[in-house]
């Protein structure tokens, strides 16, 4: 499966962000514990995470790759194995990590704008090949 999220968070904003968001802090369980989330993503073979270098929809490009700012920042970064999300593996990213299964890529360019071989080289050949 090859998705995109899509959301906004406001750093300088937490409790709007939880109160008026209706789709991130429930997936990321920000709020209240849905165990079958964190299962059925740590069922995955491998979660690929991919940020765009130049990206200029997602901000910061790094969120991409489960980094956040710190809190009360919106410029300072906090890497995603020292953010709360990781550290009370919530939706399972530490699990994932710990059993190989997470994967971090970069592709060159702008949000979404990858050529067929660039995908076929880092997304379907590593990752779908033995599923198609």
């Amino acid at each position: 499966m090859v998705v995109q999220a899509q959301y906004f968070h406001d750093p300088m904003d937490e409790p709007g962000y939880l109160q008026n968001n209706k789709f991130l802090p429930d997936i990321n369980n920000a709020i209240t514990i849905n165990q079958s989330y964190k299962d059925n993503l740590t069922k995955l073979n491998s979660l690929l995470l991919v940020m765009f270098a130049s990206d200029t929809v997602v901000v910061p490009r790094e969120s991409s790759w489960f980094w956040w700012f710190k809190e009360g920042s919106n410029t300072e970064l906090v890497p995603y194995n020292q953010t709360e999300l990781y550290l009370k593996d919530t939706i399972g990213l530490q699990t994932l990590e710990k059993e190989g299964k997470l994967k971090f890529d970069s592709a060159p360019g702008d949000h979404m704008k990858f050529t067929l071989a660039w995908f076929l080289e880092h997304v379907i050949t590593p990752y779908l090949i033995n599923y198609i």
